[in-house]
């Protein structure tokens, strides 16, 4: 069976709900973090979503840098990167419901968020990840830009020694 996907940008708020909603099950029910609340970058984020049959399967939200910083900031100095050429923003909250990882819909809708990415005007990513998820960002031309960090939301173990990294795309080309 072909599912029937449709890759967008979320144009509601009924659209941002659900990809939040998608968020909060991946990363606090499945992943078992702390907390994944609205924070005060998402009255700026663009959430792009995989909606199959009207829900709301997978998300990822695109914080563009702008006078709130980036999240990633509260761990890395972000300062090398800026210039009058790079627009740059922050992936975040990527999360795709159990019964829909698979290398296809990954990929497509990696290229489609991606084109979209693209299309806003940013000229590089970054993103935080974790140590153990880093393969999936780097096999996605992410490349690593600084020393591994702890992020106390993700600590799972209470273990306080490195959790997280941050990585870097550049979207031009």
């Amino acid at each position: 069976m072909t599912l029937q996907l449709t890759f967008k940008t979320a144009e509601t708020i009924a659209e941002q709900r659900q990809a939040r909603q998608v968020i909060q099950r991946v990363f606090v029910d499945e992943l078992n973090y702390r907390q994944m609340t609205i924070d005060q970058f998402d009255q700026i984020a663009h959430y792009l979503i995989a909606v199959q049959d009207s829900e709301v399967i997978a998300a990822l939200r695109v914080i563009p840098d702008a006078e709130l910083g980036l999240p990633i900031e509260e761990f890395i100095d972000l300062s090398p990167l800026r210039s009058n050429e790079v627009k740059l923003a922050e992936v975040s909250r990527l999360a795709c419901l159990t019964g829909f990882r698979n290398f296809n819909i990954t990929c497509k809708g990696l290229s489609f968020f991606e084109e979209t990415i693209r299309s806003l005007g940013f000229t590089h990513l970054v993103i935080e990840s974790l140590l153990e998820t880093v393969r999936l960002y780097r096999f996605l031309g992410f490349t690593t830009f600084d020393e591994p960090f702890y992020d106390y939301s993700v600590d799972l173990y209470n273990q306080k020694s490195p959790n997280s990294i941050g990585l870097m795309k550049s979207m031009k080309g």
